[in-house]
């Protein structure tokens, strides 16, 4: 059996007119190759757009193989659009739990997040995963410009090593600039389109997943002999890429979940790991026989294909 898994098309973006293409160049691959077994995945990332979504996703009908989806962050954002007015009051759990499994079981697609699937004793179990703040390294970037930060709030100065976990959750990273004026080094665009209801932040919604994936794992364990875990943010350290840079090591934080990844490499039965999220495609080895593979969408590459036992 083959498992071929994609992520992050972004198809309002630059790869829209590509990613178009992905439904025929699927199926030319799969009728040049007839003997094999297949199932598709999208692991996240496709549009925050959910008319655009649907229709995308019925752009697969004609691939008659198993297709799985595990949302990511985008695919939560919560936008009021004027195209649509059902989007109103829409907020990111509604669509995570209600808007999105919806468009699956329209468009022929299995929503993982809501159920695993199971084919000749593999086991495919996914969730959106989240962060939690524990990819940020204390450890300073190698800058060659060294730099003191605010809270914009107060204009109060700390160190990258004084960054604290309110700092995190405020998604924002400002400086002073030459001049004295407050400037914006980063931020990260889920403080302006994820909204949680009243009783749920980042951290509560990690929780929420770690109950979905121990009940998964409870529910298909006699079931399978191998586990493909499938997340869209990354769950390792291993998974994460450093940078030499104060924008991209604060977004960092919002990469993924050590704790998440923690209790899924614990799974006897484990036998790969798919993320997507960090736009770094690559096999980074989790040790033992365990990879995680990011499978970050190309037109050059715009799918990988993995091999799995039976």
């Amino acid at each position: 059996m083959k498992l071929i898994v994609t992520s992050d098309l972004h198809i309002e973006k630059d790869n829209d007119r590509s990613c178009h293409q992905l439904p025929s160049i699927l199926s030319r691959y799969i009728q040049s190759n007839p003997s094999e077994d297949y199932v598709f995945a999208i692991v996240g990332d496709v549009s925050p757009n959910n008319k655009k979504l649907e229709h995308y996703f019925r752009l697969f009908a004609s691939v008659s193989i198993p297709k799985l989806f595990v949302p990511g962050n985008h695919d939560i954002w919560s936008q009021k659009r004027n195209d649509d007015p059902s989007t109103k009051n829409v907020d990111s759990l509604e669509l995570y739990q209600t808007v999105l499994p919806s468009i699956c079981e329209n468009t022929g697609f299995h929503y993982l997040d809501k159920k695993p699937f199971v084919v000749n004793r593999i086991g495919f179990i996914g969730n959106i995963g989240w962060y939690d703040y524990s990819f940020h390294s204390s450890s300073e970037p190698m800058v060659s410009n060294k730099l003191t930060f605010i809270r914009r709030d107060t204009n109060q100065e700390f160190s990258w090593s004084e960054i604290s976990y309110s700092d995190l959750t405020s998604k924002e990273l400002w400086t002073m600039d030459v001049h004295q004026v407050p400037t914006r080094i980063s931020v990260w665009n889920d403080l302006y389109y994820i909204k949680w209801p009243l009783h749920m932040d980042d951290i509560h919604f990690c929780n929420t997943c770690y109950e979905t994936i121990n009940q998964h794992f409870l529910d298909t364990f006699d079931h399978i002999d191998h586990l493909v875990f499938m997340s869209h943010h990354a769950l390792f350290e291993k998974c994460i890429v450093r940078y030499p840079s104060y924008q991209d090591e604060f977004n960092n934080a919002f990469r993924g979940c050590k704790f998440l990844g923690d209790y899924i490499i614990s799974h006897p039965k484990l036998r790969k790991v798919i993320f997507g999220h960090t736009h770094e495609a690559g096999i980074y080895p989790l040790g033992g026989d365990i990879e995680a593979i990011n499978p970050y969408y190309t037109p050059e590459i715009p799918f990988r294909v993995i091999s799995l036992p039976y």
